[in-house]
């Protein structure tokens, strides 16, 4: 019995699906079904749809769709300790912060002049940076069969991307030898204090006793600070800062940490800081504070994470175009890239502290 392959092709569901959404659902699960083996016809047609002009068309937008689904669904580890700033280029912006004429007014006597003041201002540079990669799937892959290969990397990008975002905030304040020593300059020296119910204590006194160039005493406005420990502190840092009575030689008292901090177990602190990123830990202000420390960088309209395909098969001498499923006229392999626009920024150093741990 003669099968017309074209004839089969046709009756596709990535070819027969009423709208451009469903093509591509379809394409995704012909794919799917080829690369998982155990059914050796679903291969056999999704190899012959890969020798089609329409069907890695609509594959790759379903791995587009796929990597942004795993980029939206993973939540970040920035989220938590930076608010968002937004630039419309690749040009550094600037946040700018007045200070100054907040003091109590002087007194003016009978026929005296009123004393002049200054304002000044502290500008926070940020901008972004383009970062990216590409996977591709060899022609050698290809004629092994290895289209497996593929599947996995819709998500691998996804989570390259997030990750790449947190890196690019964390770096703001974690270097691989422990905190960034201008990051902390306001704390001054920085201990090798190891994490503890007494350190968090004197830590947070630090904090709330400095003052503003304003020479007022700094106002969280009633935001806890965050606590960011590597994921080996989190259970002892919650028990820190979430129990409601601590003992004091034997006696149970009332914890004064209760609701000043909260905990963010970070796996990005631990390795960006290589030298001792299982003890260090950090203290920022809430993202909504007026003294975030931190942002995370975005441009405006390259929000997300954009994957594309590369096309450069050539044509054949005799004439008539190649498809894409032959890979590049230079190395024969099929190139998927994904593109991110993000950055990280330092603002206000002024609620922060850090310790590298024992």
């Amino acid at each position: 019995m003669n099968i017309n392959i074209q004839e089969m092709l046709a009756q596709e569901a990535f070819r027969t699906a009423p709208h451009l959404k469903n093509r591509i659902l379809e394409a995704v699960r012909l794919f799917k079904a080829g690369v998982d083996g155990t059914d050796p016809f679903a291969f056999a047609r999704m190899k012959e749809a890969m020798s089609t002009s329409d069907f890695p068309q609509l594959l790759g937008a379903g791995f587009q769709i796929s990597a942004r689904d795993t980029y939206e669904a993973t939540v970040p580890e920035w989220q938590a300790i930076a608010p968002v700033r937004r630039v419309n280029d690749f040009r550094p912006a600037k946040d700018i912060d007045l200070f100054g004429g907040r003091e109590a007014f002087d007194q003016v006597k009978e026929g005296e002049e009123y004393k002049g003041r200054s304002i000044g201002e502290d500008a926070f540079e940020f901008s972004v940076l383009k970062y990216g990669n590409t996977f591709g799937l060899t022609w050698e892959m290809r004629k092994n069969n290895q289209f497996h290969q593929l599947l996995d990397f819709p998500g691998r990008l996804g989570s390259a991307a997030r990750q790449t975002e947190d890196e690019q905030v964390f770096k703001q304040f974690i270097a691989d030898g422990g905190p960034v020593a201008s990051f902390f300059a306001a704390q001054g020296t920085i201990p090798s204090t190891a994490l503890s119910h007494d350190a968090l204590v004197a830590a947070y006194k630090q904090v709330v006793a400095r003052k503003t160039k304003d020479k007022k005493l700094i106002r969280l406005g009633g935001k806890p600070l965050n606590l960011i420990v590597p994921t080996a502190l989190a259970m002892e840092a919650e028990e820190f800062v979430n129990e409601d009575k601590i003992v004091v030689g034997s006696v149970a008292q009332k914890n004064p940490l209760k609701g000043k901090f909260n905990v963010i177990a970070s796996e990005t602190a631990a390795e960006l800081n290589g030298t001792n990123g299982d003890t260090a830990w950090y203290i920022l202000p809430a993202k909504e504070s007026k003294y975030a420390s931190v942002a995370k960088v975005t441009m405006a309209g390259e929000e997300t994470l954009d994957i594309r395909v590369r096309r450069d098969q050539g044509e054949r001498v005799g004439g008539g175009a190649i498809g894409l499923e032959d890979g590049s006229y230079k190395d024969d392999t099929i190139d998927y890239r994904g593109r991110l626009v993000t950055g990280g920024a330092t603002l206000n150093g002024l609620g922060v502290y850090a310790s590298k741990g024992a």
